[in-house]
């Protein structure tokens, strides 16, 4: 295979991983499906199923539950074989519970809940884990055709962080909330 068409596929694909990023933490439905291939497959633990209503449940659900998340891939690894690609990436992902959630149980677990109940702050949780997928070329483009996300770590702690200002005073940028509506 000619080696700048391994590249341009190979960037291809990581667009792609970095949109799926992008989608989620804005919340953008559209762009969430573009990722995937309309007969694809998530498999998130909690959900398994068709990846569109895997799209629709997380932009609905995740400006009720969070402040904000932050995806992030690495370590990306493609190994191309014609039109498929095994595809895996490490995640770090950040997201901060809203104080104001009853989805603090059903995401933190029972104990954690109980043993923050009354407590009225936003909760910072941070998880380790990665993505399996496979990837297909279809009419010269990539997507996901089969994903799987797997969770290698996870930590959560009442958050220390208040009054939040951007980088040397600099503005931040709409809540998940606001993108939400704006859609």
């Amino acid at each position: 295979m000619d080696e700048c068409k391994i590249v341009l596929d190979q960037n291809a694909i990581e667009m792609r991983l970095y949109q799926y990023c992008h989608a989620v933490d804005t919340c953008n439905y559209d762009l969430l499906c573009d990722v995937y291939w309309p007969d694809a497959v998530d498999d998130h633990g909690f959900y398994v199923g068709s990846a569109y209503e895997f799209a629709a449940y997380n932009t609905s659900n995740t400006p009720l539950a969070f402040e904000s998340t932050w995806h992030s891939v690495t370590n990306i690894v493609i190994k191309i074989d014609g039109d498929v690609a095994d595809v895996e990436s490490r995640l770090i992902a950040y997201h901060r519970l809203r104080a104001d959630t009853e989805w603090l149980e059903p995401i933190l677990g029972s104990d954690y809940a109980s043993s923050h109940a009354g407590q009225q702050t936003s909760h910072d949780y941070l998880v380790g884990g990665g993505y399996t997928d496979r990837f297909e070329r279809r009419q010269g483009v990539w997507r996901i055709a089969n994903r799987r996300a797997y969770t290698s770590w996870q930590t959560a702690a009442p958050s220390a962080l208040t009054g939040l200002s951007g980088l040397f005073g600099a503005e931040i940028g709409p809540s998940l909330r606001a993108l939400s509506e704006s859609s």
